[in-house]
């Protein structure tokens, strides 16, 4: 049989969801700090660069990349398609 918990014991519970949920916020607040400090630093630099992913999914390419290549930021981010600066088809 279960055992029915108290109006304490469920206000503690309460409280621990409730200080957790701050530092889980607090965690999405930094990573996107981090994030966008990550994509400052790949803009800044005069080197063409790009970020794949553990998927092998592009996350950033830089303003030098794309002068570079020619292809846009727009057109080639949330793709794995990185192979296009380098060959005329896809490779393993």
């Amino acid at each position: 049989m279960v055992e029915t918990p108290t109006c304490k014991a469920l206000e503690d519970k309460v409280r621990a969801l409730e200080t957790e949920l701050a530092a889980q916020k607090n965690k999405e607040k930094t990573l996107t700090q981090e994030k966008e400090r990550l994509s400052q630093i790949l803009q800044a630099t005069g080197i063409p660069t790009f970020v794949i992913d553990s998927h092998h999914v592009l996350t950033h390419v830089n303003k030098a990349y794309e002068n570079m290549t020619g292809i846009s930021a727009r057109e080639i981010v949330g793709t794995q398609n990185q192979w296009l600066a380098f060959y005329p088809t896809k490779r393993p």
